[in-house]
This record gives structure tokens, C-alpha cells and sequence, in this order.
């Protein structure tokens, strides 16, 4: 879970890291999972990484699959940031379902 699990802003009462919930933070990291991978399960199948790029504030918000909002405030940068933060390697899953697989070349 993404929101309110990963990700829960760099405002929340929560302790974080750069939004990012310092728990799981300290957790990940004694885990030392080598790879991450994101966008996880059915997600991947309809995210366009196009979305989570660029400044979080002008990252549009969508319509998800289950009708939820998608902010994209947790992108491709806070996804790097959050493997860096607890030493793991990024895996980008490529949504071939619904874009071209040249996209998941340029992202």
C-alpha cells in the first residue's frame, strides 16, 4: 500500500522520511531486501510513469481501476529515494497492458 503505508507525506504527523514513514524505513532496512519493485501488482497495468514525474505538484491526479483517486505523489523519484533510503535496488515494472513498450524504454 502506497498511501498512508509507504508514503505519508512530508507534513504528516507521522514520522518520516521526506514523506516517506520512517517505520517502514527502519524495518526495510533490516530486512535488506536486495530489489524493490514498483508499481506493484495490478497497478502496473494501467500506470503510465508519465504521471509520477516532475515536480509532486503538478503530477496530475486520475481515476485509478477501483475508482480511488491517484495523487502520483509518491512517483519514479520517491520510489528511487525510498530503495536508496533502505539499500535496495529499484525494479521498474513496465505496464506493457494498456502502453506501448517503448514507453518503458523512454521512462
Amino acid at each position: 500500500m502506497i498511501y498512508d503505508g509507504i508514503w505519508v507525506g512530508p507534513n504528516s504527523k507521522i514520522p518520516n522520511v521526506d514523506g516517506i514513514r520512517k517505520e517502514l524505513v527502519d524495518h526495510m532496512r533490516k530486512i535488506k531486501a536486495p530489489v524493490v519493485r514498483y508499481p506493484g501488482g495490478c497497478f502496473a497495468d494501467s500506470y503510465d510513469w508519465k504521471d509520477g514525474v516532475g515536480p509532486a505538484g503538478k503530477r496530475p491526479r486520475r481515476s485509478n481501476f477501483w475508482g480511488n483517486i491517484e495523487t502520483n505523489q509518491f512517483g519514479t523519484n520517491e520510489f528511487v529515494h525510498f530503495c536508496k533510503l533502505i539499500g535496495s535496488q529499484p525494479y521498474l515494472a513496465a505496464n506493457v497492458r494498456s502502453l506501448p513498450a517503448e514507453g518503458f524504454y523512454r521512462w
